[in-house]
Formats: structure tokens, C-alpha cells, sequence
């Protein structure tokens, strides 16, 4: 008797829940993977992000630590039309630290050398000095299309370009000469204009940057700065405007800083800043109990209007604290902004009700508030941090 031989398998049921089976585990797992890589990009994403939150913030620690409370500072505001809590702010202040130039320097020329050009004749420097005036401000960058440059505001917010630059002040000491260890004396303490720097006849005609954007030095001292004449303020008050935040193309009155080109590198500190802005402090006596008080804001209640805003935007925006005036020059760079209809303050509180501070009066902590994103987007609208500074 033949027996026959059984052959074991499986069905066709057994194979289609095993190809079901089989299907559920690939998609689990590309889904926990899914789930692992954003979670990985995540992480990257703000770990870049921090690191750009503490450059920032270490450098303004840096700088502010030394900060000259009885010289001139400056703030200028600017605002995203389509988004009030969005803001592009500018500050100008004095310093007293170790400063040294990015920038190397032709001895004989006084001028930026271009490290990409071999046609320098002088031996290259550096320079020093123990006070500087500082800026801080999202650089204006050119457009593409070369029709000039673009304002931050116009700029995707995670395109745009953090600056700080330093003039490092350094003495003058020849009336007559016109440069000082190879470096051309600017601005004049008579005449404090900007004026192009290049012509047709220099290496570097192509570009068009002004003295207060390519040089990283002042020949005025920081007394100098602190006496200017009152009358010149209330009379020249673009001059003083566009050597305090930049004269470049466009009348921008900002840093520019074009990422093809190096010799704007010098003012480069962080990329994708989308919004930067300033606060100040001040005491005010609210029930008897004295309250640090920030000012000013464009969203004061956080609900995403600016109709309770503390500026008035029919006035040029920008506020100043220790520039002297009084009755014959009441206001002597010409900025307004300030509505003391919105705001806290009165006459009580250190705060005149011209919207002009006294010079009496000077901050007692900065608040700055920033908005980063990543460099590759995967943190689409950004991070919001705060940063306060206390002066006293």
C-alpha cells in the first residue's frame, strides 16, 4: 500500500493575514519613524535656535555691562505694517570694554583691507580702544534684482540679518593730518556728515558703503560726543540720525550686510532674527507700592491689536536719553512717537509731557525681544525669547 506524502504550507488565508500582518508592522514603524525623525528635527532645530539666542545675549551682556550712562543713546522703532507685534527697532549707545577690529587695515591708506585683493602696499592692522559706539539692528540686505536694498520688513522673517557694529574711538591727534595710524579721521566734530567714501579711482568702486558702514573706528572722543552742540542737534538732525544708525542706499538709516559680500561681514553677529524689540524701564508709584514699569509696546494687552499701542505713528518713531535740551531747544532731534495719552506715565515719574526725557533721566533696565528661527524652517513660525538687561 502506497502512503502518501503530506506536504505542510500555508493556505491562502493564513498568507493574506500574514501579508497583513506584514503591513501593519511596516506602517507602525514608518510612522514611530516619522514620528522619531521630527522629533529629531525638532530638537535640532531648537537646539540651533538657542545657540543663536545665546550669542546674542552674551554679546549684549558684554556690551551693556560697560555701558556709558551719562553719553548719548538712541532708539529708533520701526514696525511691520501688516503685523503689530512684529518689530525691527535700532539702538546706538557708548561702551567701555576691550574692542578690537574684524577688519585688518592698509596702513598706508587708512582704508578696510579686501583679503580677496593682493594689491595692498602697507602693512595690515588691527585696531583697539577701550570705548566704542555700538549698534544694534536687523541690517537692511540688497535685493537681488539690484534695484538697491530691501528693507528687513520686506525680507522673509527667517531671512533676515542681525547686526551689531562697533566704531572704536580713537584719539585725534594731528588738526591738520589726515590720517591717524593709518586711519582716516570721521567723522569731524565740526561736521558730522556722511559722505561716500569711494570713487572711480579705488579697487573698490563697485561698492557704494559710506564711511559710518565700511569703517569700524570714530576719531571723535566720547567727550566730543557728549558736547556736541545743542543748536547743531536741532539743526542737523539727519546727520546725527544717519551717523548714529548707517546712511546707505534707499536712505534705510541701517546696517547693511550682503552675505556675498565679505567686507560687510564685520557687522554681521546672527542670522535669521526675524523681530528685535526695545523696552525700557522706569519706577512709577501705583497704590503707594513703587512697579517696574516697561515702555513702550505695541500690544500692550497681548491681544494682537495695536489699538492700545503706545506709539503714535503719525510722528517718526525714536526716543533719546542724554542729549541735553531745555527752553530755547526743546527738542532737538525731532522725533515724536511717544503717546502719553496710552501710556502710564505722567508728569510724576521722571517722564516730561513733551514725550522728551530730561536729563535726569536714564533707564533702568532694557528689555529686548527677539524672535529666531532655525536655519533650515522646520520651526515655522520661529521662537519668541526676552532678554532684560538691569542697569542698576
Amino acid at each position: 500500500m502506497k502512503h502518501r506524502r503530506k506536504t505542510k504550507g500555508f493556505t491562502l488565508i493564513e498568507l493574506a493575514v500574514a501579508v497583513g500582518l506584514l503591513s501593519m508592522l511596516v506602517a507602525f514603524s514608518a510612522v514611530i519613524f516619522g514620528v522619531c525623525m521630527d522629533g529629531h528635527r525638532t530638537a535640532t532645530a531648537n537646539a540651533d535656535i538657542l545657540r543663536r539666542l545665546r550669542v546674542i545675549t552674551e554679546q549684549l551682556n558684554s556690551d551693556f555691562s560697560g555701558m556709558c550712562k551719562d553719553a548719548p543713546v538712541l532708539i529708533k522703532f520701526g514696525f511691520d505694517n501688516n503685523d503689530p507685534n512684529t518689530r525691527d527697532d535700532q539702538i546706538m549707545f557708548f561702551a567701555s570694554g576691550d574692542f578690537q577690529s574684524i577688519q585688518m587695515y592698509d596702513e598706508n591708506t587708512g582704508e578696510p583691507l579686501d583679503l580677496m585683493d593682493n594689491t595692498s602696499t602697507g602693512d595690515a592692522h588691527t585696531i583697539r580702544g577701550n570705548t566704542a559706539r555700538v549698534y544694534y539692528g536687523i541690517a537692511a540686505s540688497p535685493d537681488p534684482n539690484g534695484s538697491g536694498l530691501i528693507a528687513p520688513m520686506d525680507i522673509d522673517a527667517g531671512e533676515r540679518v542681525f547686526a551689531r557694529r562697533r566704531h572704536i574711538l580713537t584719539a585725534k591727534l594731528d588738526t591738520g593730518a589726515t590720517t591717524l595710524e593709518g586711519l582716516e579721521f570721521w567723522p569731524f566734530y565740526d561736521d558730522i556728515e556722511i559722505v561716500d567714501l569711494f570713487n572711480d579711482t579705488t579697487n573698490y568702486s563697485e561698492n557704494t558703503y559710506n564711511k559710518n558702514e565700511l569703517y569700524e573706528h570714530d576719531s571723535m572722543s566720547l567727550a566730543q560726543w557728549k558736547t556736541i552742540d545743542l543748536e547743531y542737534y536741532a539743526n542737523n538732525k539727519a546727520r546725527i540720525v544717519r551717523t548714529c544708525f548707517g546712511n546707505v542706499n534707499n536712505n534705510l538709516d541701517r546696517a547693511e550686510i550682503d552675505m556675498a559680500d565679505p567686507l560687510t561681514y564685520h557687522k554681521l553677529l546672527c542670522e535669521h532674527i526675524g523681530s528685535f524689540a526695545i523696552q525700557w524701564a522706569y519706577w512709577d508709584t501705583i497704590s503707594g507700592e513703587k512697579i517696574l514699569m516697561w515702555y513702550p509696546g505695541d500690544d500692550p494687552d497681548g491681544d494682537g491689536s495695536d489699538s492700545d499701542s503706545h506709539f503714535d505713528l503719525t510722528f517718526e518713531e525714536g526716543v533719546y536719553f542724554n542729549i541735553p535740551w531745555g527752553a530755547t531747544v526743546n527738542n532737538p532731534i525731532g522725533w515724536h512717537g511717544i503717546d502719553d495719552n496710552k501710556s502710564d506715565i505722567d508728569g510724576d515719574v521722571e517722564y516730561d509731557s513733551s514725550r522728551y526725557f530730561p536729563d535726569t533721566f536714564f533707564p533702568k533696565a532694557f528689555k529686548f525681544t527677539f524672535k529666531i528661527y532655525d536655519s533650515k524652517g522646520f520651526i515655522k513660525d520661529g521662537r519668541e525669547f526676552t532678554h532684560i538687561i538691569y542697569m542698576d
